[in-house]
């Protein structure tokens, strides 16, 4: 008997006696097809779960604030090289210098994410999450409007300015993680860093696409849109912190007045 004829003895019996399964291809298929399906729905049904989060004020200023942070992320890695570049001729040595130019610059802007980074995490244990989050927005305005205003690669502004913005967007993105740990629910946490993690991405793209079409009709369209984009954060951040205030002092008050009521209650009773 050949190899084959055993072969398909021995399969024939175990089919018969039930240890071994033909499967079906096109069903096979299907159930991949809809698991798919099933991990599609689940990731969105995770996603709204997370941006539902943003109902706490703070979560919500969160994601406002690394909106911010991508579009200043795109604006220096991709907007900034194009917008020192127009300042050059369009030949070899023009484009040498501005790309040389724009290395030096954001070298700049890259030690002082550093600094931010090393020196900002312990400190968030000891400051006011506000000390951060405010300033970093206010800075990244700052930075862009001595940009706009000098409209000079060559000074030493420029320096300035582009250290600014990387440091304020530096204090966002660590603000924003401490936000998210804090006041997130710790069942949905990690939800609500998917839906944060789309937002830097939403603000990348739209300034990307955006901000690169624009650019073309006018270099500092771009700008205008980031410093838009940080006034209304640096607004919204002051206004949340006045309201913010405001709440806490309400809180201390009626903590006080229940305490005030809580020892007055005993001496009552004695009295009775």
């Amino acid at each position: 008997m050949c190899i084959r004829d055993r072969y398909q003895r021995r399969v024939h019996g175990d089919i018969r006696a039930g240890r071994y399964f033909i499967s079906n291809p096109k069903e096979e298929v299907e159930e991949t097809s809809a698991q798919e399906s099933r991990g599609v729905i689940g990731v969105l049904k995770d996603l709204i779960i997370g941006f539902q989060e943003a109902r706490n004020p703070w979560i919500l200023i969160a994601f406002f604030s690394v909106f911010l942070a991508g579009v200043q992320q795109e604006i220096g890695q991709k907007i900034f090289v194009l917008w020192i570049q127009s300042f050059y001729d369009n030949t070899d040595e023009g484009k040498a210098a501005g790309y040389a130019k724009v290395t030096s610059i954001s070298a700049f802007g890259q030690i002082a994410s550093l600094i931010v980074i090393v020196l900002g995490g312990p400190l968030l244990d000891r400051v006011p999450r506000f000390a951060f989050l405010l300033p970093g927005a206010f800075l990244q305005l700052v930075g862009v409007a001595l940009q706009l205003i000098f409209q000079d690669p060559e000074s030493w502004v420029m320096i300035v300015s582009q250290i600014l913005q990387n440091s304020g967007s530096t204090m966002i993105s660590l603000v924003q993680t401490l936000i998210i740990s804090l006041y997130a629910p710790t069942e949905h946490r990690g939800k609500v860093f998917g839906a944060q993690a789309s937002v830097l991405i939403v603000g990348s793209i739209i300034i990307g696409v955006v901000g690169g079409y624009l650019f073309d009709i006018q270099k500092d369209i771009p700008y205008y849109i980031y410093a838009g984009i940080a006034v209304f954060v640096t607004i919204v951040s002051i206004a949340f912190m006045l309201t913010q205030q405001i709440w806490n002092k309400k809180a201390d008050v009626e903590t006080i007045e229940n305490e005030e009521l809580n020892n007055e209650e005993p001496l009552a009773n004695g009295v009775n």
